[in-house]
């Protein structure tokens, strides 16, 4: 069987940062209910799993109910089942909801803060259990975890719902500790309430997933998003896919004009390289409706003092189109510094002149012994990093390169020195 799994839709809420020139109701939670219903559909799955905040807040009753019952219309029609628990947002409208579509494949479980089990089977087989718990109140300030208590059946695949804060304690909304989590046997943790999709593991080893909100809701959302398919086979969970089908992207990228000598070389450039970079992210996804940007421009460059003026003509005349998807510059920042005389400022055995001299040494074509080994231990370090369960989200990147570490090196040097001789200069 395959399963979808989502959270935090927020019908009710609109995507910010959209331009007036593209239609506001293709970038709401209702859309992205739409799009979730769809895509269920699309991929005939036979149980829809949502780990609360569906509706935004529970003045939006009436702006939900419509879209939810047409949704689970189409998805009943499909033989789609939808279980789902409530969040904090939907702690009082999501049960009224719940009692409005009552029917065999609709089902709010735990109620109350109180755990409930359900089983999906199939000709009288079991083919999974789902344990859930919803949010009694707004606020929670403990964690649910402790009283749960139900049993596994069996060779049966268990997966457990619910809406909380995971590692943080103290917090008002249901806090989630991983040692918790381990003494629950289950196959699969599905949680809501953080917007940024990440799929990590417990120290024991159970997989835990965060699928974020479907469609991005702000800046602060960047990446990819969308729900995840899990597919059931042969009595196991396989590992949680991604389907990036968000109607908008929010991207940041940093691009360094440190090699650029003049505002006119900076002014070319900077049009084609963002056309460039904008292409590459909606190569990573199904194309969204808006690809939206945030720009911060760094390195040293003679060009530092003009170009506040030069990028904010950028931002005020962009009109670009990348792959018939329109591109929106919502914000552009000069984190630059100004060129310096590193042979002039490497002389002597002040902390400013170890810079000079680290970046000079960095800069070159053979680096020194001394420098190799500390951009080989920083890889390493990166590396760890890279490789923590936190960030097993972005496991589809490659591990920085060796010029990847020596750039970052050489940026967080640059900018250490450009602080040391402002504060010298009285700056």
């Amino acid at each position: 069987m395959k399963i979808l799994c989502s959270a935090d839709i927020h019908i009710g809420r609109r995507a910010t940062r959209v331009p007036s020139s593209l239609v506001p109701k293709d970038f709401t939670g209702a859309a992205a209910w739409e799009d979730l219903v769809e895509t269920a559909v699309k991929e005939e799955v036979e149980l829809v799993l949502i780990a609360g905040d569906i509706v935004d807040l529970d003045h939006h009753y009436y702006e939900a109910i419509g879209p939810l019952e047409r949704g689970f219309g189409r998805l009943c029609d499909a033989g789609i089942g939808v279980w789902m628990v409530a969040g904090n947002h939907d702690v009082d409208v999501l049960p009224k909801l719940a009692d409005t579509f009552q029917g065999d494949g609709f089902h709010l479980l735990g109620r109350g803060g109180r755990w409930e089990s359900r089983l999906f089977q199939r000709d009288s087989l079991p083919l999974l259990q789902v344990d859930g718990w919803s949010f009694p109140t707004r606020s929670v300030t403990q964690s649910p975890l402790l009283d749960h208590d139900l049993p596994g059946l069996p060779g049966v695949p268990r997966i457990v719902l619910v809406h909380g804060d995971l590692g943080q304690s103290p917090s008002t909304y249901a806090p989630l500790m991983l040692a918790d989590m381990d003494r629950i046997p289950a196959d699969l943790w599905l949680l809501g309430h953080i917007h940024q999709p990440g799929l990590g593991a417990t120290p024991g080893g159970i997989p835990f997933l965060y699928p974020g909100s479907p469609m991005a809701l702000d800046p602060g959302e960047g990446g990819a998003h969308g729900p995840w398919l899990v597919e059931v086979d042969g009595g196991r969970l396989g590992k949680p896919a991604q389907i990036r089908n968000s109607r908008i992207r929010y991207e940041q990228i940093e691009l360094d004009v440190s090699h650029l000598a003049t505002v006119e070389e900076v002014d070319r450039w900077l049009y084609q390289t963002v056309k460039e970079q904008s292409r590459e992210i909606l190569q990573k996804g199904n194309l969204p409706r808006f690809l939206s940007l945030r720009i911060r421009l760094v390195g040293a460059t003679a060009t530092h003092a003009e170009l506040p003026a030069l990028t904010a003509r950028f931002q005020e005349g962009l009109d670009l189109e990348v792959d018939s998807v329109p591109v929106g510059l919502d914000q552009i920042q000069c984190h630059t510094t100004p060129d310096r005389d590193l042979t002039e400022l490497s002389r002597g055995h002040s902390p400013v002149a170890y810079l000079a001299r680290l970046l000079l040494d960095l800069d070159s074509e053979g680096q020194s012994l001394e420098t190799i080994r500390a951009i080989e231990q920083t890889r390493e370090q990166m590396s760890a990093l890279h490789g923590r369960q936190d960030y097993r989200d972005i496991d589809d990147d490659p591990v920085p390169s060796m010029e990847q570490v020596r750039q970052t090196a050489r940026r967080a040097a640059a900018n250490l020195l450009e602080s040391l001789l402002r504060q010298k200069e009285g700056i």
